[in-house]
């Protein structure tokens, strides 16, 4: 007796799809892919734009409420008679960087608060903030501008 099973030779025929299909189901696929790479992208923007907000904020109160009282109250600021040809090098070139690590740690630890969080993206030692003092040298008359050593 023969225990050969005979077996059903079934095919799967494989759809072959038209040109319009395909292109339909590229632009689906595209279409897809961009909206993940969206989605990812907002994620890390917003981290980005909340570390620059946080650091704007503290290079802003570090000046205002800082620095600058300190350095206006200065003996040698205060017996300046020409102040446009003693503030043009500063007006010009800034103060000395400060460095992020510096704002986390001027006025007892103020803003030690946001380190952890600025930390996790940014170097405290190579981001820096260079103020520029501009006319009419006042407490809220500047500028500045941020060097970022960050990985966002």
């Amino acid at each position: 007796m023969n225990n050969k099973k005979k077996r059903n030779n079934v095919r799967v025929r494989r759809r072959s799809f038209t040109l319009v299909q395909k292109i339909i189901l590229g632009v689906i696929a595209l279409a897809s892919l961009a909206v993940i790479v969206a989605s990812i992208s907002v994620v890390f923007l917003k981290d980005q734009n909340q570390i620059e907000a946080l650091i704007n904020k503290m290079a802003t109160d570090y000046y205002e409420n800082y620095f600058y009282p300190n350095f206006s109250s200065s003996r040698g600021f205060q017996q300046i008679t020409d102040l446009d040809s003693a503030m043009a090098k500063y007006h010009e070139y800034g103060f000395s960087p400060v460095k992020l690590r510096q704002l986390f740690l001027y006025d007892n630890r103020k803003n030690d608060q946001y380190k952890k969080e600025v930390t996790k993206y940014c170097d405290e030692n190579k981001t820096s903030v260079t103020f520029y003092i501009d006319p009419p040298y006042e407490k809220t008359s500047y500028h500045y501008e941020i060097s970022y050593s960050c990985n966002y």
